[in-house]
C-alpha cells in the first residue's frame, strides 16, 4: 500500500512539473503561431477547446494582419474612400481574429463588448458594425453619413474640396483596435468629386437661365415691360428658391438619399412670399399704375433705391438675405442636410422684410414723383430766364 502511495505521489509531482514547463512555453512561444494552432484545435475538437486556454494565451490582439482599405465602388481610386461608400478591410490570419475575439473575457450580459466595430484614427463608430465576408477574408462596413461618430471629423474638411488622412481599422467595442500603431492608411472625404462636379455644373445651368432670363423678361421686374425696374421682393424670392432648389439637389447627389424639408427652409421661402404679397398690396393700395412706373437704372440700382435715392430699409432687408444665404449654403455642404438656423437669424429676417413692406408705403407715390421733377424745371427755367 505504502509502495502504491509512492507511484500516485511521484505520477503527482511529474504533471505539476509538465504544467509548469508547458506554462512557462506559453508565455515564451510567439502567441501569434499559438493562436494558430488553437484555431486548428478548435476544427479538429469541433470548439471544444477550453476558452480559459485561448484567454491565456491570446493576451493581445494580433498584429500585422491588416492588408489594406478600399473602397467597394470600382470607379473609386484605390488610396481613398468616400462618405456613404461601402468599404472593406483586407486582413490575413482571420481565423486568428475571429478566435482572438472568442478569447476576450465578458461579464453576464455583456456579449456586446466582443462586436466588432470601426475605428477611424483611433476613434470608435460604434454604430458602423462590420459583416464578414469569410471567402475573401474581408471585414465590410458603411460609412454611414448619418453615423453620428463620423460627424465628429465634419470640421475636418476645412473646404469642399478637402480630404484627410485616415486609418480603417478593425476593432471591438470594448476599446481594443488591430493594428491601432500599424498597417495602411486612406484619405477620406466628404463628397466625392464627380458629385461636386455634378452639382457645380447644375449650379452654373440655373444661374446662366437667371440670369437669362431676368435681363430678357419680366421675371423679377416691378412692371411688364423689360424697361421696367427690378424689385427687390421678387428678387428676394427667386434667390431663396434658386439656393433651396440647388442645396437640395446638391444633398441629394452627395448622399444619394433625399433627405427631409426643415422648418427654416419652409419659414424662409414662407417669408420671402410674404414680402412679395406685402409688396404688390401696398403699390395697389397706393395706385401705383404700371403705365407709371419708372424706368430702369441698373440692378442693383433699382432694387437698393426709391424715388429719392438710396434706401437705408431696402440696403438691410438686401444685406441679410445675402447674409443668411451664406450661413444656409455653408451649413448644406458642412453638414449634408437641409439645415435647422437659429430662430433669432429667421425673426431678424422676418423683421427687415416687415420694416421693407412696411416703410414702402411711405415711398413717394409716382404723381408725387412728377409734380417734384415739374417744380424743378420750372425752377430751371426760371433761373435760366
Amino acid at each position: 500500500m505504502k509502495k502504491i502511495f509512492q507511484v500516485i505521489l511521484v505520477i503527482m509531482i511529474l504533471f505539476i512539473s509538465f504544467q509548469s514547463a508547458q506554462a512557462m512555453v506559453v508565455d515564451t512561444v510567439n502567441r501569434k503561431a499559438l493562436a494558430t494552432v488553437i484555431v486548428a484545435l478548435d476544427s479538429f475538437y469541433q470548439n471544444k477547446v477550453i476558452p480559459e486556454m485561448k484567454a491565456a494565451i491570446l493576451k493581445q490582439p494580433p498584429a500585422g494582419v491588416t492588408l489594406g482599405v478600399e473602397s467597394m465602388e470600382s470607379f473609386r481610386r484605390d488610396s481613398v474612400v468616400v462618405y456613404n461608400d461601402y468599404i472593406f478591410i483586407q486582413v490575413r490570419k482571420l481565423d486568428t481574429i475571429l478566435a482572438y475575439q472568442k478569447s476576450i473575457p465578458v461579464g453576464p450580459g455583456q456579449d456586446s463588448a466582443r462586436a466588432m466595430i470601426l475605428y477611424i484614427n483611433g476613434n470608435p463608430m460604434y454604430d458602423i458594425p462590420f459583416t464578414i465576408d469569410r471567402g475573401t477574408q474581408r471585414f465590410i462596413c458603411q460609412l454611414k453619413k448619418d453615423s453620428k461618430y463620423l460627424k465628429q471629423f465634419n470640421p475636418e474638411f476645412k473646404y469642399i474640396f478637402s480630404k484627410i488622412p485616415a486609418k480603417l481599422r478593425i476593432g471591438f467595442k470594448n476599446g481594443i483596435i488591430i493594428d491601432k500603431d500599424s498597417g495602411p492608411s486612406v484619405f477620406m472625404k466628404y463628397i466625392s468629386s464627380w458629385a461636386l462636379w455634378c452639382v457645380i455644373g447644375f449650379f452654373g445651368l440655373i444661374i446662366a437661365a437667371y440670369v437669362y432670363l431676368a435681363g430678357k423678361t419680366t421675371l423679377i421686374r416691378v412692371g411688364g415691360a423689360r424697361r421696367d425696374q427690378f424689385s427687390l421682393s421678387l428678387t428676394q424670392l427667386s434667390f431663396w428658391t434658386i439656393i433651396i432648389v440647388i442645396s437640395y439637389f446638391y444633398i441629394w447627389i452627395a448622399t444619394q438619399a433625399l433627405v427631409p424639408i426643415t422648418g427654416s427652409t419652409l419659414i424662409l421661402l414662407g417669408i420671402s412670399l410674404t414680402t412679395s404679397a406685402g409688396s404688390k398690396i401696398v403699390d395697389k393700395r397706393r395706385n401705383v399704375e404700371i403705365t407709371d412706373l419708372k424706368r430702369s437704372r441698373g440692378f442693383l440700382t433699382d432694387i437698393l433705391s426709391d424715388e429719392e435715392g438710396p434706401n437705408v430699409n431696402r440696403c438691410q432687408m438686401f444685406l441679410w438675405t445675402v447674409i443668411l444665404m451664406i450661413i444656409f449654403i455653408s451649413k448644406v455642404i458642412s453638414e449634408q442636410e437641409m439645415p435647422e438656423l437659429d430662430p433669432g437669424l429667421l425673426a431678424l429676417m422676418g423683421i427687415s422684410s416687415l420694416g421693407f413692406v412696411g416703410l414702402k408705403e411711405f415711398e413717394k407715390k409716382p404723381e408725387e414723383r412728377n409734380q417734384i421733377r415739374k417744380g424743378k424745371d420750372g425752377a430751371k427755367k426760371s433761373d435760366q430766364s
